[in-house]
């Protein structure tokens, strides 16, 4: 029963001490745009658009179906980039948040990941457009998914 009255002092004395970890990470924020990963010479184009009154940053992610292999694209807070991605079958996920700790870290505890549900086939220069912003009725579905399986 003591444990219990002083489990919530420890959880926020536990946040407190990551926060303080944390914040030696924190890493200048990528250009909007930057791309990880490898490059193809037969690939298609990805064109990302985040909210303009947004504030929060996106870490793209999209995994190869057949091989694994990822790449990713750091878009900032109100930006379009464009980009092109291998041609192949992908699963996409990302990552939002404000302040970036990197690939490994994204964006700390204040990270929010979703996936897509959908499969995006990048083949002979034909690619998607995304509008990520939420809005009902749309037709990117998305559920959320924990940082640590990202």
């Amino acid at each position: 029963m003591v444990n219990y009255i002083f489990q919530p002092h420890y959880k926020r004395l536990h946040d407190d001490l990551v926060r303080s970890a944390l914040s030696q990470y924190a890493q200048v924020r990528p250009v909007s745009g930057t791309f990880y990963g490898r490059r193809d010479y037969h690939s298609s184009p990805l064109r990302v658009t985040t909210p303009e009154y947004g504030f929060e940053d996106y870490y793209i992610k999209l995994v190869n179906k057949w091989t694994d292999e990822s790449v990713a694209i750091y878009v900032r807070a109100g930006s379009t980039v464009e980009v092109s991605i291998p041609d192949g079958t992908y699963s996409m996920r990302y990552a939002t948040g404000l302040n970036w700790y990197g690939s490994r870290l994204l964006f700390g505890l204040n990270t929010h990941c979703s996936k897509s549900n959908d499969e995006f086939i990048f083949e002979n220069g034909r690619g998607y457009s995304l509008t990520l912003q939420k809005v009902a009725h749309g037709n990117l579905h998305t559920s959320t998914m924990d940082a640590s399986e990202f």
